[in-house]
């Protein structure tokens, strides 16, 4: 494993979030397997998706590098106009929730 590669690794972010499509809004959860439905949520409106960051895309245009590397970056191509909620379940509101940007590789 190169240098790049092993700094990438240390500075790997897991985030899992919560999306309903059709509202086109999210929140952020501390557990993947959090249950919507105790709370009356329905919960087949919800796509359950956990990713990682730094994290490799097609490059495009503000992005030609082709490696998204902060929750910023990944919300602009992947939420943009979509609302972030408060998570329904305060215990799995993610601690980390306000860190909104993490430092750039090499920096």
């Amino acid at each position: 494993m190169d240098s790049k590669e092993e700094e990438i690794k240390q500075m790997s972010q897991e985030y899992t979030i919560f999306e309903d499509f059709r509202r086109r809004s999210y929140f952020f959860s501390s557990s993947y397997g959090q249950d919507l439905g105790k709370m009356g949520i329905i919960s087949e409106q919800f796509i359950t998706t956990t990713f990682k960051l730094p994290m490799s895309v097609v490059p495009r245009p503000g992005l030609s590098g082709g490696v998204i590397e902060t929750l910023d970056q990944y919300m602009e191509i992947f939420q943009k106009g979509a609302i972030q909620r408060p998570n329904p379940d305060p215990k799995y509101e993610p601690t980390e929730k306000g860190l909104l940007s993490k430092p750039k590789l090499g920096a």
